[in-house]
């Protein structure tokens, strides 16, 4: 047998017979799949943040270089037009 831990919903209720009797009914759902995908989403998210904070970098940077005067960035003595 092997001790694994399984990720599970639990419900229950409690039935009234028509004699007046009491039964539970008790249902255990496996959500492992569920689990599973929930990490995947997770780390797709991650990625998708990272790659946001690369783009803006990349953005802030694009922004910068065009505030710098063109003919200080070719090294003329007039600016272009």
């Amino acid at each position: 047998m092997v001790n694994e831990r399984v990720p599970v919903i639990f419900s229950g209720r409690i039935i009234t017979a028509p004699d007046g009797r009491h039964y539970s009914v008790l249902t255990l759902t496996d959500i492992s799949d569920q689990k599973h995908v929930e990490g995947e989403l997770r780390q797709a998210n991650a990625r998708l943040e990272q790659r946001q904070r690369e783009i803006e970098a990349e953005l802030s940077l694009a922004a910068r270089v065009q505030q710098v005067p063109c003919a200080a960035k070719l090294g003329m003595e007039q600016p272009c037009h």
